[in-house]
């Protein structure tokens, strides 16, 4: 079995699944390049590599949208992204969900005064959807790791600590990275206060690190992830936000340990709909693409639903938001997917909850 290790041999990986995607002719157009990480990871899992051909094969996107898509997916930067939009139309697919994509819409329709295109409005549903990859704290701790194991090249980072950080904090812990280099290469161990970290150098090919997390804790300090690109809800339409994650880019959210996931995604989306009620800080400050004229209450009033998707295994969560100024009802769902709810999908829809 060969290792896909380049950028073109991942297009070769890509192509028989797919002849929308062959007719393409990537190689043609992209320049080949070694890849490592999150791309190769996906290079090599064939099961990730035919769900990507078979979303494409089902679109209907013009050739140049379909070529913009599949350039975003094998690019360092929007690949994970990217990734999650296959996953779940591909979800929605083999669910029996009726929906066109690639909406444009004007600045008079989202938050976006400038307008701009929505993933996806189920037909005749009047229900727009946009799709995010889940970037979590573990997503981004990783990417923090990955970082800073390149700029000290003394093999394996472990960090040791808390693991249910604000995404903002870690974020902010980038800013460090070169003073941090400093300390790994001159004691082989550097502390973040502020992030209950403790990083270490090991040349072990076998490393144990001790962590901590607390699923309510997690979901406090990660409160304002939705509203994060609040400038694509929709201002006369029930939208539903829409994040998919897997166990390869989210190991500690797709582990169910005594129903810790189901812990931090239902209070994530309970905070998101009730904690904002009254705040009238303007939305802008969380988006400073979204229009400025409108609270925080107000942007969340937007938001009719939060989809939640494992595409590893399907297990979905649809959270209602009790509060939206245009509901998506519960009873309403399954007329989504042709009458028959998609297999695992939990709903709660807060009804004893909005006080």
């Amino acid at each position: 079995m060969t290792t896909v290790t380049t950028i073109h041999s991942l297009i070769k990986e890509l192509e028989p699944p797919s002849p929308k995607i062959a007719a393409l002719d990537l190689c043609s157009t992209i320049q080949d390049e070694q890849i490592d990480g999150e791309r190769s990871i996906f290079g090599n899992n064939h099961d990730e590599i035919r769900m990507v051909g078979r979303s494409a094969e089902k679109l209907l996107v013009s050739q140049a949208a379909l070529r913009k898509m599949m350039t975003d997916l094998l690019s360092q930067k929007n690949f994970y992204g990217q990734l999650c939009e296959f996953a779940v139309y591909d979800w929605l697919q083999r669910n029996e969900a009726g929906f066109q994509v690639q909406i444009p819409l004007t600045g008079a329709e989202v938050l976006n005064r400038n307008g701009t295109d929505i993933d996806g409005l189920f037909e005749g549903r009047d229900v727009y959807f946009d799709i995010k990859g889940f970037g979590f704290e573990a997503y981004v701790r990783e990417k923090f790791r990955a970082k800073l194991e390149s700029m000290v090249n003394k093999g394996r980072i472990t960090i040791d600590g808390a693991r249910d950080n604000a995404v903002k904090d870690i974020e902010g812990a980038f800013r460090k990275l070169k003073d941090l280099t400093t300390e790994l290469h001159q004691a082989g161990i550097a502390k973040i206060p502020e992030l209950d970290w403790t990083l270490r150098t090991s040349t072990s090919s076998l490393t144990v690190e001790m962590n901590t997390v607390d699923p309510y804790w997690t979901a406090e300090e990660n409160w304002y992830y939705p509203f994060k690109t609040a400038r694509q809800f929709h201002r006369g339409a029930a939208f539903v936000l829409v994040f998919a994650f897997s166990p390869t880019f989210n190991g500690l959210m797709s582990v169910n340990f005594e129903g810790s996931t189901d812990v931090v995604l239902r209070s994530l989306a309970r905070r998101a709909f009730l904690q904002t009620k009254g705040d009238a800080t303007p939305i802008s400050k969380l988006d400073p693409a979204a229009d400025p004229t409108l609270s925080l209450d107000q942007a969340a009033q937007l938001l009719s639903g939060i989809l939640f998707l494992n595409f590893a295994n399907d297990k979905s969560w649809l959270f209602l938001n009790p509060r939206a100024a245009r509901p998506l009802k519960k009873d309403f769902v399954p007329q989504i997917f042709d009458f028959m709810l998609p297999h695992g999908m939990a709903i709660d829809d807060f009804a004893h909850d909005n006080y």
